[in-house]
């Protein structure tokens, strides 16, 4: 799936927790 703009950011951080 995709990661919304805002995630990509900070992908190594949180992108999957913020689902």
């Amino acid at each position: 799936f995709r990661l919304p703009a805002h995630v990509k950011e900070h992908e190594e951080s949180e992108a999957v927790t913020e689902w």
